[in-house]
């Protein structure tokens, strides 16, 4: 991974130790990484990307559309979704009221991309994946 793909908080993949663990800060070449009482010092090269699946949607506290390929999950008066179509999975957002619309926002193939999208909408919610 590169450093200009991550923020603060982004859930990664450290794949030659099987850790998966939250981006805590930065240096100019490594990702410091911890949650509960671990941490860690990696290259970014070392980092991998988690792919989002169904079951880590429905653990975040997505629901599962049964109808269709799609999940979704409501704050306040959004109804935030991820779609799954062959080519990838993509976020997109509905607001209720007098604008309402289905506005797709990116495609969001990894978790860490789940995290930005869902920060850009402003929804701060803690993505909890252990």
């Amino acid at each position: 991974m590169k450093a200009k793909e991550l923020m603060i908080g982004d859930w990664v993949n450290v794949a030659e130790f099987g850790i998966i663990d939250q981006i805590m800060t930065f240096t100019p070449d490594t990702a410091i990484t911890g949650h509960g009482d671990t941490c860690g010092e990696y290259e970014y090269e070392r980092l991998a990307p988690i792919p989002l699946t169904d079951e880590i949607l429905a653990r975040i506290g997505f629901n599962r559309d049964e109808c269709h390929k799609w999940f979704w999950w409501r704050a306040d008066c959004r109804k935030y979704c991820v779609v799954k179509e062959d080519t990838g999975w993509y976020f997109a957002f509905r607001i209720f009221g007098k604008d309402s619309g289905h506005i797709c926002i990116c495609e969001c193939n990894h978790v860490h991309q789940l995290q930005h999208a869902l920060r850009l909408v402003g929804v701060t919610t803690n993505i909890e994946l252990q």
